[in-house]
């Protein structure tokens, strides 16, 4: 129920074309990266972290984002780490990998700002982001740990009996960005708990091989059938680092309450 690579999909996938394993940490869940790691070296595969959502994360005394050969990194207001305004990063141990990055940003310019070798962008941190993040840094390990927290107490406050209601227990190194569950009454859980005042979202609705963007693709409708059926049942639940666990215990019973006559 993480909503993570599967490493047996993973292997299964693989054809002789297969050059890159992109790795989402989806909802700050750490993907069972060890498994996939050894699938990608097994195949010569490059491995990418997508940590968008996992800031902080550590499996095995190990920070996710330093596994594969980049880590990207999402620093926008909602994530576990946040700036004011959008912010992000890549890390990497590869030094042509790091020098191209930094070509990409400056615009494609070389060291030399008035040569132009590639199409790039304008893609560097402003200075007060940098500063908001440098600030809050040395919160991240607290705040984090108030999410396992938090996920804890959902753990054990859920009505666990309840065979329409599915999530994946608290686990190490994991820092919940999100806390999803799922359930195929979705809709009516949403509503119940907005009638009693209480927020929750869907991350996400749409896959993105059904977004309108990609309607012309080779991942047609009923090609992915596990992400279509969890983008039908997913619901995140609030977890952040200022929410009481008295709080967290209300949101508890509502959608215990919500459940029970079905």
């Amino acid at each position: 129920l993480t909503l993570t690579m599967s490493p047996e999909g993973l292997a299964s996938a693989v054809t002789p074309q297969s050059r890159v394993v992109i790795v989402t940490h989806l909802h700050g869940r750490v993907a069972d990266i060890n498994k996939l790691q050894d699938i990608a070296d097994q195949h010569d595969l490059l491995l990418i972290e997508d940590c968008f959502q996992a800031n902080g994360a550590i499996l095995d005394g190990k920070n996710v984002g330093t596994w594969g050969v980049i880590g990207c990194f999402c620093f926008s207001p909602t994530k576990n780490l946040g700036a004011l305004g959008e912010a992000g990063g890549i890390i990497t141990h590869d030094r042509k990998i790091a020098e191209k990055a930094r070509e990409i940003r400056r615009n494609g310019s070389s060291s030399d700002q008035n040569s132009y070798d590639i199409l790039g962008k304008s893609s560097l941190m402003n200075e007060i982001q940098a500063a908001v993040l440098r600030a809050k840094l040395p919160m991240l390990e607290v705040w984090n740990l108030r999410r396992r927290m938090i996920a804890q107490t959902y753990n054990i406050h859920l009505e666990s009996s309840n065979s329409k209601l599915h999530w994946d227990s608290p686990s190490n190194g994991s820092v919940f960005q999100l806390f999803v569950v799922r359930t195929s009454q979705r809709d009516l859980v949403q509503d119940h708990l907005k009638r009693k005042g209480i927020g929750s979202a869907v991350h996400y609705p749409i896959p993105d091989h059904l977004q309108t963007v990609g309607l012309n693709s080779s991942y047609p409708r009923g090609r992915l059938p596990e992400t279509e059926k969890a983008c039908a049942e997913v619901l995140s639940l609030p977890c952040y680092p200022e929410l009481s666990s008295w709080e967290v215990e209300q949101v508890c019973a509502a959608v215990n309450e919500s459940l029970a006559d079905i």
